[in-house]
């Protein structure tokens, strides 16, 4: 239940939150979510009322039931202003909701590079990681926000950073196709060949979605075409698998080996005739390819597995 100091503050009634201020009124009452005037006021970046709450002895530090405070709220909705008056007022930076996030992190998140730059100028711990074991940087990359990233390496960020499933930060601007952020990442010492608990890099996650600009990126910097993972694949055959021609024709300019095979000894070209790809077929008679099979010995290979009629073995 809502109390008139709560309904004046949503709505923004200055006057009316001033007038019952100062005529006793419950300044942290709350509401059935346990959410004070002043978590209110964040939410809505009502700053003038803001200020008068804190005036009156708000405490800014006060939780929602889902351990929501001002500050988090401020900083989710990028309500700079009252970030500032926060953490003036000595506001916990490092409060956690019950998903373990701080500020920073919600910042991250939702992309606001000034509450970012305002957390961390007041000395915001960029190493804190969530319930889900991610930190802030992790959740910018993830969201693509570069600035943000940027911003973070420039403050002490790991660029080698792990997510829960060991993936690098890395590999999750590639699994994003955000080839600005890979960019960025290359140039602060990102190790391309770092492995996931599956075995994949960088270079597998840009190939499996299909982001040619991620890959070529990485191919320049020098990514390996034959590291295989867990089930002894290379990148190259989830290109294949999943039917990306351009990226099987940018490996396959790179020197992807059509015939590397995995643990059940099926090899790219399996599926590049199983799927019916063009990319084959593009290349000029006689020319080499991988393991220096020319494109007739690849036709003939084709007639031996023109029977296969289905390629589910390879989810």
């Amino acid at each position: 239940m809502e109390t008139p100091l709560s309904l004046a503050v949503k709505t923004g009634y200055e006057a009316i939150v001033k007038l019952l201020l100062e005529n006793g009124a419950d300044v942290d009452s709350k509401d059935a979510f346990d959410r004070t005037p002043l978590i209110k006021a964040a939410i809505n970046g009502h700053e003038a009322i803001f200020q008068l709450l804190i005036e009156h002895g708000a405490d800014f530090d006060s939780k929602d039931k889902d351990g929501w405070t001002a500050l988090s709220y401020a900083a989710v909705h990028g309500h700079e202003a009252i970030v500032e008056l926060l953490l003036e007022n000595e506001a916990d930076l490092e409060s956690k909701n019950e998903d373990g996030r701080t500020a920073l992190i919600h910042a991250a998140i939702t992309g606001w590079e000034g509450v970012v730059k305002l957390l961390l100028e007041n000395g915001a711990d960029l190493d804190i990681r969530d319930i889900y074991n991610r930190a802030a940087f992790i959740y910018a990359v993830i969201s693509g926000h570069e600035a943000i990233a940027k911003l973070l390496l420039q403050n002490g960020a790991d660029a080698n950073l792990k997510d829960e499933y060991d993936r690098t930060v890395l590999s999750l601007a590639a699994k994003g196709g955000y080839d600005a952020i890979v960019q960025l990442l290359l140039e602060n010492g990102a190790h391309l060949e770092a492995k996931d608990k599956n075995g994949w890099t960088a270079l597998f996650y840009a190939v499996e979605h299909g982001y040619e600009a991620a890959a070529k990126l990485l191919l320049k910097n020098g990514a390996d075409l034959e590291l295989k993972d867990e089930d002894g694949r290379p990148a190259f055959f989830y290109a294949v698998r999943n039917s990306h021609e351009v990226i099987v024709q940018l490996l396959l300019d790179n020197g992807a080996d059509l015939w590397l095979v995995d643990e059940y000894n099926w090899s790219p070209l399996d599926l590049v005739v199983i799927r019916g790809l063009k990319a084959i077929n593009k290349l000029p008679a006689g020319k080499s390819l991988g393991s220096k099979r020319s494109v007739p010995e690849m036709e003939n290979y084709r007639e031996r597995v023109s029977s296969f009629s289905s390629w589910d073995g390879f989810e």
